[in-house]
């Protein structure tokens, strides 16, 4: 039981700290940062093997750090200025639900 227990506060400390980066992650993108919506584009759009189609993995160094100058990257860099050139940076949060819904379809 007391292993249970700690097994559960392990699994909720550890989604409590996902759920944080990702609303760290929306502000920042709600702010306009292209890198930070280039993250969540690769998220919400990629569809693609990531053994062998898709190198976004590869580019994230063994720091955790984002390699922009790498293909798959700059790809995505790519995109998000678009979108925010597209769209600009008022309710981009109203977009990226949108563009969420629409995904789903």
């Amino acid at each position: 039981m007391v292993n249970k227990v700690a097994t559960l506060r392990s699994q909720i400390e550890k989604l409590q700290a996902e759920l944080l980066e990702e609303e760290e992650r929306m502000i920042l993108i709600s702010e306009g940062d292209p890198k930070e919506l280039a993250i969540l584009l690769h998220k919400l759009k990629c569809n693609s093997n990531h053994t062998d189609q898709c190198g976004w993995h590869y580019e994230i160094r063994s720091n955790g750090n984002h390699d922009w100058n790498c293909y798959t990257h700059e790809q995505y860099l790519k995109k998000a200025n678009t979108f925010l050139q597209h769209f600009g940076e008022d309710d981009i949060s109203e977009k990226i639900a949108i563009y969420e819904f629409i995904k789903k379809l």
